[in-house]
Protein backbone atom coordinates (compact mmCIF):
# COMPACT_ATOMS: atom_id res chain seq x y z
CA UNK A 1 0.00 0.00 0.00
CA UNK A 2 1.25 3.45 -0.90
CA UNK A 3 0.27 6.70 0.76
CA UNK A 4 1.18 10.29 -0.06
CA UNK A 5 0.14 13.56 1.53
CA UNK A 6 -1.38 16.13 -0.81
CA UNK A 7 -3.28 19.29 0.12
CA UNK A 8 -3.08 18.42 3.82
CA UNK A 9 -4.60 14.95 3.52
CA UNK A 10 -3.15 11.46 3.11
CA UNK A 11 -4.30 9.56 0.01
CA UNK A 12 -3.81 5.85 -0.63
CA UNK A 13 -2.85 5.05 -4.20
CA UNK A 14 -1.58 2.30 -6.46
CA UNK A 15 0.38 2.74 -9.66
CA UNK A 16 1.34 -0.10 -11.97
CA UNK A 17 1.54 -1.14 -15.61
CA UNK A 18 3.70 0.04 -18.44
CA UNK A 19 3.55 2.36 -21.38
CA UNK A 20 4.04 5.94 -22.46
CA UNK A 21 0.63 7.14 -21.25
CA UNK A 22 -1.22 6.99 -17.95
CA UNK A 23 -4.82 6.06 -17.21
CA UNK A 24 -6.20 7.50 -13.96
CA UNK A 25 -9.18 5.62 -12.53
CA UNK A 26 -11.42 7.50 -10.08
CA UNK A 27 -13.98 5.53 -8.08
CA UNK A 28 -17.59 6.30 -7.17
CA UNK A 29 -18.87 7.75 -3.88
CA UNK A 30 -18.53 5.07 -1.25
CA UNK A 31 -16.06 3.17 -3.43
CA UNK A 32 -12.34 2.53 -3.16
CA UNK A 33 -9.48 1.92 -5.54
CA UNK A 34 -10.56 -1.74 -5.44
CA UNK A 35 -13.68 -0.72 -7.38
CA UNK A 36 -11.42 -0.99 -10.45
CA UNK A 37 -10.02 -4.49 -9.69
CA UNK A 38 -11.58 -6.07 -12.78
CA UNK A 39 -10.94 -3.13 -15.11
CA UNK A 40 -7.42 -1.98 -14.31
CA UNK A 41 -5.58 -5.15 -15.42
CA UNK A 42 -7.23 -4.93 -18.84
CA UNK A 43 -5.35 -1.69 -19.56
CA UNK A 44 -2.08 -2.19 -17.68
CA UNK A 45 -0.15 -3.85 -20.52
CA UNK A 46 -0.24 -0.72 -22.68
CA UNK A 47 -0.32 2.12 -20.15
CA UNK A 48 0.48 3.05 -16.59
CA UNK A 49 -2.51 2.81 -14.27
CA UNK A 50 -3.07 5.15 -11.34
CA UNK A 51 -5.97 4.45 -9.04
CA UNK A 52 -6.47 5.96 -5.63
CA UNK A 53 -8.87 6.35 -2.72
CA UNK A 54 -10.31 9.84 -2.91
CA UNK A 55 -10.27 12.12 0.12
CA UNK A 56 -12.47 10.58 2.83
CA UNK A 57 -12.85 7.22 1.07
CA UNK A 58 -11.31 3.81 1.59
CA UNK A 59 -8.03 4.02 3.47
CA UNK A 60 -7.39 7.66 2.60
CA UNK A 61 -7.63 10.18 5.41
CA UNK A 62 -11.17 10.87 6.61
CA UNK A 63 -12.59 14.37 6.38
CA UNK A 64 -14.75 16.56 8.56
CA UNK A 65 -16.80 19.41 7.25
CA UNK A 66 -17.57 20.38 3.68
CA UNK A 67 -16.06 18.52 0.77
CA UNK A 68 -16.29 19.86 -2.78
CA UNK A 69 -15.60 18.46 -6.23
CA UNK A 70 -13.08 21.28 -6.71
CA UNK A 71 -11.16 20.14 -3.61
CA UNK A 72 -11.15 16.57 -4.91
CA UNK A 73 -9.98 17.75 -8.35
CA UNK A 74 -7.18 19.69 -6.62
CA UNK A 75 -6.23 16.48 -4.80
CA UNK A 76 -6.02 14.59 -8.10
CA UNK A 77 -3.90 17.26 -9.75
CA UNK A 78 -1.56 17.39 -6.75
CA UNK A 79 -1.33 13.60 -6.64
CA UNK A 80 -0.30 13.50 -10.30
CA UNK A 81 2.27 16.25 -9.68
CA UNK A 82 3.77 14.47 -6.64
CA UNK A 83 4.00 11.21 -8.61
CA UNK A 84 5.60 12.99 -11.58
CA UNK A 85 2.86 12.07 -14.01
CA UNK A 86 3.22 14.08 -17.19
CA UNK A 87 2.63 13.50 -20.87
CA UNK A 88 -0.39 11.61 -22.10
CA UNK A 89 -3.04 11.06 -19.43
CA UNK A 90 -6.59 9.75 -19.69
CA UNK A 91 -8.98 10.31 -16.78
CA UNK A 92 -11.86 7.89 -16.19
CA UNK A 93 -14.36 8.03 -13.38
CA UNK A 94 -17.64 6.51 -12.29
CA UNK A 95 -20.41 8.77 -10.91
CA UNK A 96 -18.70 11.26 -8.56
CA UNK A 97 -15.39 10.03 -9.96
CA UNK A 98 -16.57 11.22 -13.38
CA UNK A 99 -17.30 14.68 -11.95
CA UNK A 100 -13.83 14.79 -10.38
CA UNK A 101 -12.31 13.75 -13.73
CA UNK A 102 -14.18 16.45 -15.65
CA UNK A 103 -13.26 19.21 -13.16
CA UNK A 104 -9.64 18.08 -13.14
CA UNK A 105 -9.49 17.93 -16.95
CA UNK A 106 -10.74 21.51 -17.22
CA UNK A 107 -8.20 22.71 -14.66
CA UNK A 108 -5.37 20.74 -16.20
CA UNK A 109 -6.04 22.09 -19.66
CA UNK A 110 -6.03 25.63 -18.24
CA UNK A 111 -2.85 25.28 -16.19
CA UNK A 112 -0.55 22.89 -18.02
CA UNK A 113 0.68 24.81 -21.00
CA UNK A 114 4.11 24.95 -22.51
CA UNK A 115 6.21 28.11 -22.73
CA UNK A 116 4.74 28.79 -26.18
CA UNK A 117 1.21 28.85 -24.74
CA UNK A 118 0.34 25.52 -26.35
CA UNK A 119 -1.18 22.69 -24.37
CA UNK A 120 1.57 20.43 -23.04
CA UNK A 121 0.73 16.77 -22.96
CA UNK A 122 -2.50 15.13 -23.91
CA UNK A 123 -5.56 15.01 -21.67
CA UNK A 124 -8.72 13.03 -22.24
CA UNK A 125 -11.59 12.58 -19.83
CA UNK A 126 -14.30 9.94 -19.74
CA UNK A 127 -17.02 10.14 -17.11
CA UNK A 128 -19.84 7.69 -16.66
CA UNK A 129 -21.50 7.00 -20.02
CA UNK A 130 -25.13 8.02 -20.35
CA UNK A 131 -27.51 5.14 -19.92
CA UNK A 132 -31.10 5.16 -21.04
CA UNK A 133 -33.52 3.05 -19.09
CA UNK A 134 -36.82 1.80 -20.46
CA UNK A 135 -39.19 2.34 -17.56
CA UNK A 136 -42.24 1.16 -19.45
CA UNK A 137 -43.56 -2.18 -18.35
CA UNK A 138 -45.10 -2.98 -21.69
CA UNK A 139 -44.10 -6.42 -22.88
CA UNK A 140 -42.38 -7.01 -19.52
CA UNK A 141 -39.55 -4.59 -20.28
CA UNK A 142 -36.96 -4.35 -17.52
CA UNK A 143 -33.58 -2.73 -17.15
CA UNK A 144 -31.62 -0.71 -19.65
CA UNK A 145 -33.18 0.05 -23.01
CA UNK A 146 -31.30 -1.14 -26.04
CA UNK A 147 -29.56 1.55 -27.98
CA UNK A 148 -30.03 1.67 -31.69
Amino acid sequence: MNFVEVNGTALRYEMFGGGASTLVLIHEMGGTLESWDFVAPQFSAKRNILRYDTRGAGLSQKVRGALTIDTMADDLMSLMDVLGIAGKVALAGVAVGGAIAIHAAVRISATRRGGDGQQSGYWRCAGSPPRSVDTSRENGARGPARRS
